[in-house]
């Protein structure tokens, strides 16, 4: 049946048309995706363990739509072993999940993922596909934590029996598995045990009062610095903010060496360079990335 023309288009049909462009995303209401990619850069220069995929982060990419991910926002890169792992994530501002469920828009896209046809970038079992929300719902984290730990096992039927266990369980498992008709997938309780463990969630803060995120990031900003003040621990984690937003509004790609470049002088790490913040120019002195 033809479409009446007077029916107003779904936001999916809009989106299927064609990727969005820099600068149809190029809003205020984006800083809290920039925080997220800069909060990713900073892990990744800590050298502490990536969120999801773990590994060695080499590159950072932003409005990746075009390179066949559903799930857009940010798609970080890492090695592991000499082999490649991306994780891709969605940023939304707000709580999103309820104690029961994730939310249904989220996961139609992980099984669009999951089932596109080739060229599918996405690698099952290997790749991770991310929400990261504003704010955390305490109650749907414990809950999700615990089907995640049943769904590393390599007994399937047992993880199942694990996520069946009772109501609370059972909605959350539902909440990932009816989604997939949405998707146009049909999938059986083992691919949702699968999905399960490819989904990673985490609850950041940033944007809100007195946000604890925003302050461990200045910290560990502070860390990374031989003059370690509170002063250029600001300064380091604006900039990283900084080469998000303009990696989102460029081209798109950030790679994790090109940053390290750019953040030092050379490899005597003993020569200053200059940041002007708020009208004041600090000295920032960076320690090696060893």
């Amino acid at each position: 049946m033809a479409t009446p023309k007077n029916k107003p288009s779904t936001p999916s049909a809009k989106k299927s048309v064609r990727p969005s462009t820099t600068r149809e995303t190029a809003g205020p209401g984006h800083d809290f995706e920039d925080r997220v990619g800069a909060w990713l850069l900073l892990t990744a220069l800590a050298g502490e363990p990536l969120p999801g995929i773990g590994g060695t982060a080499v590159m950072l990419q932003t409005q990746v739509e075009a390179g066949h991910w559903h799930i857009d926002d940010i798609l970080l890169t890492t090695v592991v072993s000499g082999e490649d792992r991306r994780l891709a994530i969605s940023c939304k501002s707000n709580v999103q999940v309820t104690s029961k469920a994730l939310p249904a828009d989220f996961v139609t896209r992980c099984w669009q993922q999951w089932s596109k046809p080739e060229p599918n970038p996405m690698v099952r079992g290997r790749d991770r596909l991310a929400l990261v929300t504003r704010g955390r719902n305490s109650a749907f984290m414990a809950t999700w934590s615990e089907l995640k730990n049943a769904a590393v096992g390599a007994d399937v039927e047992l993880a199942i029996g694990r996520m069946r266990a009772n109501a609370k369980y059972c909605a959350l498992f539902d909440s990932v598995k009816n989604p997939a008709q949405d998707a146009g997938v049909a999938v059986s309780d083992t691919e949702v045990v699968a999905m399960i463990d490819s989904i990673f969630v985490e609850p950041l803060d940033f944007q809100l009062a007195e946000s604890q995120n925003e302050r461990d990031a200045v910290g560990r900003s502070r860390r990374l610095l031989v003059n370690g003040s509170l002063a250029h621990g600001m300064a380091l984690w604006e900039d990283l903010v900084g080469c998000v937003r303009d990696t989102r509004l460029g081209s798109g790609t950030l790679a994790i060496e090109d940053l390290w470049e750019r953040l030092r002088t050379d490899n005597t790490w003993d020569r200053p360079r200059f940041r002007r913040n708020r009208g004041i120019t600090v000295t920032v002195y960076l320690i090696h990335n060893s």
